[in-house]
């Protein structure tokens, strides 16, 4: 889709505003027919045409300019005042209620074009196509978004397209891009730019090198680690183009020389990512393609390259996949895709590598905010994890595709822990159809084969985090802790979430009640009962791994996120035997903590009930804060652990002291609060309970 700028379409129309020009619907026409749209569209929205031929040609140019508000208001006039018109109407509309995220209502008129419109109509195919995306945007429309994206500014873009951003290895908020130069013999070429941040915004000055930026076009590619080599693409006047890199370094007063990336022989690189400067993850057309482009991993022998891998239909499909990037630890592969997966044109995805059975998980989009209706490519994280650079052509931009900046609601951790690898180098070597076999023994090991009628075994998660119920492996444990609960029908589940240290605390304890709410979800959509499921959430006060430096490692990220069960047992239910599935750590990094239970009468205080976060800094200095959800109420702000009613009352107060008016002592056995239609019943067994019932 080609895009006017729109600050050039509402400069141009005011100076001819003011001038008074006239157009004709002929010039208009014309121009439409020479797929002129930005002429068109300005001749056509000064006209304010009611013909519906020039409406929906007036429709079309508005959206092939990226003007969809007015686009939409020319086509709606042809539905409402008038009865008979062309089919692909529904098809137009469609596509501009698409690109305005109105996803449910595209997806109704791409389905009266489809029911409308002859077998043999030719944009059938692509409507199909479309719609399988607009459900897509309809699906992650109701997903949080995960940063803010923001255009570079007018200082960073231009009127042409840039291309390649890639952020500094070395320099924070600082990026390194390609744009268009007026050469010296008046040609445009693409020169490498510097973008850093500064005051609030984003400025560009020029990489004044002459052996960076030559008399030919240039973008650059890719850093090594520690930024003392760069890579870039040179583009020559006879359409050969070679990827070249450069060391930065002189002898002397000679000038330095730059050599060539000889990638894998026998494929053609087009975009590529150097990962630890020793494996390259790369986009080409490959014999064993499964589609347009794909992804692909060479490994560095010395100074030769394996021959290249296809990464497999995990990532790759019959569309095209592109600019790939990989996580400082191995761990997430980003990629640009145009298959079924997108919410519109080009998006960004992203798969997760799972080091111990050896397998890329099934790619994901990563999300609307970084994703639009429209093309986005080139995906990059900082390597502080703060901010992500790509090139996008969505509406409101300066021209063409433009440079855009995505600011973390979180730091992104794969950005921040130590390489995968040994674990990654070990996939590359091994023939990727013994993926399959691995997933098969992993499939195994959660079968309850080779039991004893009266035993249990409940599976524990780990690596949990965005998404985590979308891994196969994930619901099978959860089908185990089903049947585990028809075994025991009156029991209770208690799913107990943990997190690393990669957040502050209030983050660290809702995020992780929320994933735990996450696989509550999955259970209850099997059946389960809502008040048989508990959800408690620790946030980082119970690690498993102890740290190790100022970095998470992998497995300190691993183990810390996870969600642990607890199955409480109601007298009436069968008697058995249960058996907490662990994995065993290295000693030199377990921490061997022992987490006391109480098993008869306690108290806890209620601080708080929240849907939301709650981030007061008294609130979650405390130790034995909780956070809580029963059925499906709300989350339930706990301090817990109090053995007498006169301590639960002392800790109420202070808190009601403190401005949180609706504080509460709430009486417990174990796990499960006391309603008041038994609390009688129990002071006989439990004497302390007289003091409850007299104060409240």
């Amino acid at each position: 889709m080609t895009y006017i700028i729109i600050a050039v379409i509402c400069l141009s129309t005011a100076s001819e505003v003011m001038g008074q020009p006239t157009y004709t619907i002929q010039q208009a026409r014309q121009w439409w027919h020479s797929k002129e749209f930005d002429r068109a569209c300005m001749a056509y929205m000064q006209l304010s045409p009611e013909d519906k031929k020039d409406l929906r040609y007036a429709g079309i140019s508005c959206y092939e300019c990226g003007l969809l508000e007015e686009s939409l208001k020319f086509l709606r006039v042809i539905r409402e005042d008038h009865k008979r018109f062309e089919v692909d109407q529904y098809y137009y509309e469609a596509r501009t209620l698409h690109g305005l995220e109105r996803y449910e209502e595209a997806l109704v008129l791409y389905k009266l074009f489809l029911k409308e419109s002859k077998d043999h109509h030719n944009k059938r195919t692509e409507a199909k196509y479309r719609m399988v995306q607009a459900w897509q945007g309809q699906l992650n429309k109701k997903k949080e978004r995960k940063a803010l994206v923001q255009n570079a500014g007018s200082d960073i873009n231009t009127a042409y397209s840039e291309a390649l951003p890639v952020p500094s290895p070395t320099v924070p908020d600082r990026f390194y891009y390609s744009k268009k130069v007026i050469s010296e013999d008046s040609q445009i070429q693409d020169d490498i730019f510097i973008a850093q941040l500064a005051s609030g915004g984003w400025s560009s000055t020029h990489f004044d090198d002459p052996l960076v930026n030559s008399i030919t076009d240039e973008q650059i590619m890719d850093f090594t680690d520690d930024g003392q080599i760069l890579f870039l693409r040179r583009e020559f006047p006879s359409g050969t183009a070679h990827f070249i890199l450069d060391t930065f370094s002189r002898i002397g007063d000679l000038q330095r020389e730059q050599g060539r990336l000889e990638g894998p022989q026998n494929i053609q690189i087009e975009n590529f990512d150097i990962w630890e400067d020793s494996i390259i993850i790369f986009s080409a057309e490959g014999k064993n393609s499964l589609g347009g482009r794909d992804i692909y991993f060479s490994m560095r022998n010395n100074d030769n390259w394996s021959q290249p891998v296809n990464i497999g239909q995990n990532i790759n499909s019959r569309f095209d996949e592109d600019h790939p990037f990989l996580s400082a630890d191995g761990s997430t592969l980003y990629f640009t895709s145009n298959g079924d997966k997108s919410v519109g044109g080009y998006d960004i995805l992203y798969s997760e590598f799972d080091p111990e059975r050896g397998i890329w998980h099934q790619a994901r989009n990563i999300g609307l905010g970084i994703n639009s209706p429209f093309d986005e490519k080139a995906f990059k994280i900082s390597r502080d994890g703060q901010i992500a650079v790509l090139i996008s052509d969505r509406p409101g931009g300066y021209g063409g595709s433009d440079i855009y900046v995505a600011y973390f609601k979180n730091p992104v951790i794969s950005q921040l822990r130590i390489p995968y690898y040994k674990e990654l180098s070990h996939y590359l070597k091994r023939d990727l159809t013994s993926g399959a076999s691995i997933e098969k023994k992993d499939k195994r090991d959660l079968e309850q084969k080779d039991i004893a009628d009266d035993e249990l075994r409940l599976p524990q998660f780990y690596d949990v985090e965005d998404d985590f119920m979308d891994i196969s492996i994930n619901r099978e444990k959860a089908d185990i802790l089903l049947k585990a609960l028809n075994v025991m029908p009156r029991s209770v589940l208690v799913l107990q979430a943990h997190s690393s240290r990669d957040k502050p605390e209030a983050q660290a304890m809702f995020f992780a009640a929320s994933y735990a709410r996450d696989l509550k979800g999955h259970l209850l959509g099997k059946g389960v009962e809502p008040n048989r499921i508990i959800v408690k959430s620790y946030g980082k006060k119970r690690p498993v791994i102890r740290p190790l430096g100022n970095k998470i490692s992998n497995i300190e990220a691993k183990y810390n996120n996870r969600i642990t069960v607890r199955l409480v047992v109601h007298p009436e239910d069968p008697v058995m035997e249960i058996n907490y599935l662990t994995v065993e750590l290295d000693p030199a990094v377990e921490l061997h903590e022992n987490w006391s239970t109480i098993t008869g009468l306690n108290y806890r205080v209620l601080v708080e009930e929240s849907e939301q976060m709650l981030s007061a800094p008294a609130l979650h200095t405390r130790s034995n804060l909780v956070i809580e959800q029963r059925d499906k109420g709300p989350y339930r702000y706990i301090l817990e652990g109090y053995l007498t009613y006169f301590e639960a009352k002392k800790e109420r107060n202070e808190w009601r002291g403190q401005g949180f008016l609706s504080a509460e002592v709430l009486p417990y056995i174990g796990e499960q609060p006391i309603d008041r239609d038994s609390i009688s019943d129990l002071v006989k067994i439990y004497p302390d309970l007289e003091n409850y019932i007299s104060e409240n």
